[in-house]
C-alpha cells in the first residue's frame, strides 16, 4: 500500500528548532504577561489550592488520603514548590515548562520532521484543554509529559526508560495507564518479554495504590465532595468518544472512499446520542452535558435541537472512519483501551479526553494522508484561540 504522507517535504533542522523555540518563547511570554496570574479558576479554588496546601503542610509526610482524584506524583511536587515559595504563578510555570517539554519530545517521536508532522506536533501542544491547563494547577501536561516520553523510549526500545517514565504517568493521572495497556499487549504479541516485564513493573506503584485506597482514586475525595457523581459504568463514554474521534482525528486519516460509512453510522449515532442523554433538548434551549470547545460551539451556533444532535450525530459518525481507515496497530489499540478505561469516568468533559487524542496524534503520523496541512492549521488556530479568550476573561 502506498504511503500516506508520499511527497510530504521533510523540514530543515534549523527551522524545526526555530518553531520548536518560537512556541516555547510565546508560551513562556504569554504566561509572564498573563497567564500565570491570572484569578484562580474553580477547580483550582475548590480542588486543587486546597489540596496542595493540605499536602504542603504535611511535608515531608504526607498522607495518600487526600482530597483529590488523582494519584500523589505531581501533588508531592507542587506542594514541595508551594512549601518553599508559596507561588502559584510558580506552581503555574511548572506545568508551562512541562507542556514545552512535552511538545520538544513529540518532535522527537516525529523524526524526520516532515511539514504534516511538524504542525502534528504544533497541534499537541495547542490541543484547547491542554493548552488552557498549562497555565494552571492542573496535571494534564505533566501527564502528556511522561507519556509522550515513555512512547519516545518504547520506539527506541528502551525499556527501564519506558517503564520509568509510564509509571510517573500513572501516577499522575490514572487514565495513564491506557498507554502501558496498550504497549504490554503490543509486547506480548511480538514476544517482547523484556519489555512486557518493564510495563508489568511500571503499573505495580499505581496497583498498590488501587489496592490501599480500595478505588481508583483517594476516600477522601468522595468524603470531602459528594455531590461529584459516581457511577461504575458509564457506556455513553463511548460515543463521546467517537465524537472527538470524528471531530480531531477523522478528518486527518480518513479517504473520500470511507465516507460511505460515516453516511450510514450517522442514523444510528443520532439515535444513541439522543437516548443517552449525552445532547437533549432543555427547556428552549439547548442542553448539552458536554463541556469543552467543540459541544459548547456547536451549542451556541446552533439554535434548535435537531441541528445540534445532527452535528453531534456526524461528528460521532465520523469517529467510525478512525477505526476503518489504515492506522498504526498501536494507534486503534491505545483508542480501544482508553475507551474501556473511560467507562468508569461519571462526567461527559472533553478534557478527560486530551491524553487520548494527543498520545493519539504522534502513534498515526505516518497515516495522515498528504495534503491536510490546512485542517492542521485550523487545529492549531482554534486551541490558540480557544485558550486566550479563557485566560484573557478569566474573573475568579
Amino acid at each position: 500500500m502506498n504511503d500516506p504522507r508520499a511527497g510530504d517535504a521533510v523540514v530543515r533542522p534549523a527551522l524545526k528548532y526555530g518553531i520548536l523555540a518560537t512556541f516555547a518563547a510565546v508560551m513562556l511570554a504569554g504566561g509572564a504577561l498573563r497567564a500565570w496570574h491570572a484569578p484562580l479558576a474553580y477547580d483550582e479554588q475548590h480542588f486543587y489550592l486546597p489540596a496542595i496546601r493540605a499536602a504542603a503542610q504535611q511535608m515531608p509526610a504526607m498522607t495518600l488520603d487526600y482530597e483529590l482524584p488523582s494519584p500523589p506524583l505531581m501533588l508531592i511536587v507542587q506542594a514541595a514548590v508551594w512549601r518553599t515559595t508559596g507561588s502559584v504563578a510558580l506552581l503555574r510555570l511548572l506545568a508551562t515548562l512541562a507542556l514545552i517539554g512535552a511538545v520538544f519530545i513529540a518532535a522527537r517521536i516525529a523524526a524526520p520532521v516532515t511539514r504534516t508532522a511538524l504542525l502534528l506536533v504544533l497541534m499537541v501542544g495547542t490541543f484547547p484543554p491542554v493548552l488552557l491547563n498549562a497555565f494552571s494547577l492542573k496535571q494534564h501536561a505533566f501527564t502528556l509529559l511522561f507519556l509522550l516520553a515513555a512512547l519516545l523510549s518504547w520506539k527506541r526500545e528502551r525499556p527501564a526508560l519506558m517503564a520509568l517514565f509510564l509509571a510517573c504517568g500513572m501516577l499522575t493521572n490514572q487514565l495513564a495507564a491506557a498507554l502501558g495497556i496498550t504497549l504490554g499487549l503490543i509486547a506480548l504479541h511480538r514476544r517482547q518479554w523484556v519489555a512486557l516485564s518493564a510495563i508489568v513493573c511500571s503499573a505495580l506503584p499505581l496497583g498498590l495504590l488501587v489496592i490501599r485506597w480500595r478505588g481508583a482514586q483517594p476516600p477522601a475525595f468522595g468524603r470531602a465532595f459528594p455531590e461529584v457523581p459516581t457511577t461504575p459504568f458509564n457506556p455513553a463514554q463511548l460515543l463521546l468518544m467517537l465524537v472527538m474521534l470524528g471531530f480531531w482525528i477523522a478528518p486527518l486519516v480518513a479517504g473520500v472512499r470511507a465516507w460511505w460509512v460515516w453516511l450510514l453510522a450517522t442514523p444510528m449515532c443520532a439515535a444513541l446520542l439522543h437516548f443517552s442523554g449525552i445532547v437533549r433538548p432543555g427547556g428552549s434551549n439547548i442542553y448539552v452535558t458536554i463541556v469543552g470547545p467543540v459541544m459548547n460551539t456547536i451549542r451556541a451556533v446552533m439554535h434548535s435541537y435537531g441541528a445540534t444532535l445532527a452535528v453531534a450525530a456526524l461528528l460521532a459518525a465520523a469517529g467510525f472512519l478512525f477505526f476503518t481507515e489504515t492506522v498504526s496497530l498501536e494507534g486503534r489499540l491505545y483508542a480501544a483501551v482508553c475507551a474501556l478505561l473511560l467507562l468508569r469516568v461519571p462526567y461527559f468533559f472533553e478534557s478527560y479526553y486530551a491524553l487520548v487524542i494527543c498520545v493519539l496524534w504522534p502513534l498515526i503520523s505516518d497515516s495522515i494522508r498528504p495534503r491536510r496541512e490546512l485542517i492542521q492549521c485550523l487545529y492549531i488556530g482554534c486551541g490558540v484561540a480557544y485558550a486566550t479568550v479563557k485566560v484573557m476573561t478569566a474573573s475568579g
